[in-house]
């Protein structure tokens, strides 16, 4: 082989060598440099022909920089042997080496920069896959945990998602319901819920695009896989390029709204219909409600009583309502039971008796009161009309009466001549038979003196240790001590409840024989009040103790328990005798639970009056 044409260039190819050996220096100082880089984000770099390190994810755009500039380092020289060629002075050969080599340095830091940018893109891009992985565990978190249905559709219809929620309270699998027809057909049973679903659906499908978030909610019955029916809400929002469904289920909700519903309907109904006065007040006296019934007697429409001052418009001033019920609504507490009188539109009075409850929030804050009233106005009237007639029938019986015993007196007074006078023992006999008959006469007429006047009076409540003082004042009770222990306990009765008291005690006096004490105390049997009377007397026998209450039993008239039983009975009251015969006698009045009240506070059951009161023989 012939090196001859060669030798020529050799000095060329010195140079050349010198060349590449300094530029292999200068990269070998920047080496360490891009094998950092490298290190760090893993680039392919090639420089003067050398790999120093790769990464797969980047290789070929780390390649296609190094071998732009290694082929320019190759141009280079190829210009330089080129020039040689030509017989260039050495001169610019050196000035495009230093050209070369400015150019090499450019370079290698444009490489650097490169290098870096790569490096911060791929941290960024790491950074962002992280958060997006973050981001979808915890949506698929609260997709599984949340008690919602959600199904997430694509814009072709089709099923993109289901959370295990609509799975748990439907049945159905992604694999069930792949597109939306699918959901509405197996949701939706009925054909004209199907189709309103499905128009519903086109003109919220376009909102995807436009982003429009509008979510109201959409209530159906739903049909599970089971075949059960539930109720749900639905509710519709653009979620990026898919539409969000939730679905939550208001089965055990609607079915409460439902029945309190109907029963506020019936409740309502009632009300509207029952014969009551029903009336509802707030704290200021302003009419909440009013049913038919109090229209029907005030004679006004709805629109008139709603919001109307109830004290102003529909009671009479004189009767001062309004202050009442100002001081109950302040102690938050109302009497079971009041009565007075409202007046209509054509100022017609009506009596009537108010039954009432107060209203209260759930913190106990009074709200106003609500009175169902029961017109009396009727009752009243009859009331007074039998009063009256009560009155001429004892004015009657009164001058009937006296007419009656002055007769007797009459009579006895010519018996008692005719016995002073008649001296045949026949005659005697007869006359004293005539005489026993007229006195039983006249004690059956004072009985009815008594009688007469039982049930007229209206009951009232009577303080019970005043009554009994009263009485036992008014008697003479030699040789007895009384003891009263009944406190300050009132009693509703009849007015003639002292007559009660007067007759035990007349009938301990006429037949306990031997009595020194008698006592008046009370004890309690559940809600009952028992007033207990007793003596140390002979008592009753145990085949008398309910003979005693019978008209005409007994040693004189017989008049006395049975009078006292009929006076208690008007008010619910009752009375029995239970003592033992030979310790005396003991009568047990029980007073039920309305019929009796504490004067003062008086403590727990079986507790006695704090009240005593005793008579000594030389009281009298």
């Amino acid at each position: 082989m012939d090196f001859v044409p060669y030798l020529t260039f050799f000095p060329d190819l010195l140079l050349i060598f010198i060349l590449i050996a300094g530029i292999l220096c200068h990269a070998s100082e920047k080496q360490k440099r891009y094998a950092i880089i490298i290190g760090s984000i893993g680039c392919l770099t090639l420089l003067s022909g050398q790999f120093i390190g790769w990464n797969p994810d980047l290789l070929y755009t780390g390649l296609s920089v190094h071998i732009i500039g290694e082929l320019i380092i190759c141009c280079a020289i190829l210009l330089l042997i080129t020039s040689k060629q030509a017989s260039e002075p050495d001169k610019n050969l050196e000035n495009k080496i230093s050209e070369l080599e400015v150019q090499v340095l450019e370079k290698s830091e444009a490489l650097d920069m490169t290098n870096i940018l790569l490096k911060n893109e791929l941290e960024v891009r790491t950074s962002f896959e992280a958060d997006l992985q973050e981001s979808e565990e915890k949506f698929r978190t609260i997709t599984e945990i949340t008690p919602l249905g959600m199904i997430l559709v694509n814009k072709d219809n089709s099923i993109a998602y289901i959370n295990p929620q609509v799975t748990r309270s439907l049945g159905f699998t992604l694999n069930d319901i792949p597109d939306m027809q699918t959901v509405i057909r197996v949701f939706l049973p009925d054909p004209s819920d199907q189709e309103d679903a499905f128009h519903m659906w086109q003109d919220l499908a376009w909102k995807i695009d436009r982003q429009i978030q509008e979510p109201e909610p959409h209530v159906y019955q739903i049909s599970a896989k089971d075949g059960s029916q539930r109720t749900f809400e639905l509710y519709f929002a653009p979620y990026g390029k898919v539409m969000l469904i939730l679905l939550h289920d208001i089965t055990i909700r609607k079915k409460a709204q439902d029945e309190l519903r109907e029963s506020e309907r019936r409740y309502r109904e009632m009300i509207e219909k029952i014969p009551l006065i029903v009336v509802i007040l707030d704290r200021d006296g302003k009419v909440v409600f009013g049913n038919n019934h109090l229209l029907k007697v005030i004679g006004c429409d709805k629109d008139e009583i709603l919001g109307a001052d109830w004290f102003s418009s529909f009671t009479p001033p004189e009767e001062h309502v309004r202050d009442t019920f100002v001081q109950y609504i302040q102690e938050e507490k109302v009497p079971p039971q009041l009565e007075n009188s409202i007046v209509s539109k054509d100022n017609q009075k009506h009596s009537v008796l108010w039954t009432n409850l107060v209203l209260q929030e759930t913190d106990g804050r009074t709200t106003g009161i609500i009175s169902l009233g029961t017109d009396i106005t009727e009752r009243i009237q009859r009331e007074k009309a039998i009063q009256l007639a009560n009155k001429k029938l004892n004015i009657l019986s009164s001058i009937s009466r006296h007419d009656i015993a002055n007769t007797l007196t009459e009579i006895f007074l010519t018996l008692e001549l005719a016995q002073d006078t008649i001296e045949d023992t026949a005659s005697q006999e007869l006359i004293r038979e005539t005489l026993d008959g007229l006195r039983i006469i006249r004690h059956q007429i004072e009985f009815s003196r008594y009688y007469q006047d039982i049930g007229v009076h209206a009951p009232e409540w009577f303080e019970l240790d005043t009554i009994i003082t009263l009485v036992v004042r008014e008697m003479a009770l030699p040789d007895i001590t009384i003891t009263i222990e009944t406190g300050k306990v009132m009693v509703y009765s009849d007015p003639l409840i002292q007559k009660v008291f007067f007759n035990l005690i007349d009938n301990t006096i006429r037949h306990g024989k031997q009595v020194t004490v008698i006592s008046f105390t009370l004890m309690y049997e559940g809600s009952d009040l028992i007033i207990v009377y007793r003596d140390d007397g002979a008592g009753i026998s145990s085949d008398e103790k309910e003979k005693i209450f019978e008209k005409g039993f007994g040693k004189h008239t017989g008049m006395g328990l049975f009078l006292i039983r009929d006076i208690l009975a008007i008010t619910g009251l009752s009375i029995r005798e239970c003592g033992t015969p030979g310790t005396g006698a003991r009568f047990e009045i029980r007073v039920p639970k309305g019929a009796w009240r504490a004067g003062v506070e008086m403590g727990g059951v079986e507790k006695k009056g704090s009240g005593l009161f005793s008579f000594k023989p030389d009281d009298q």
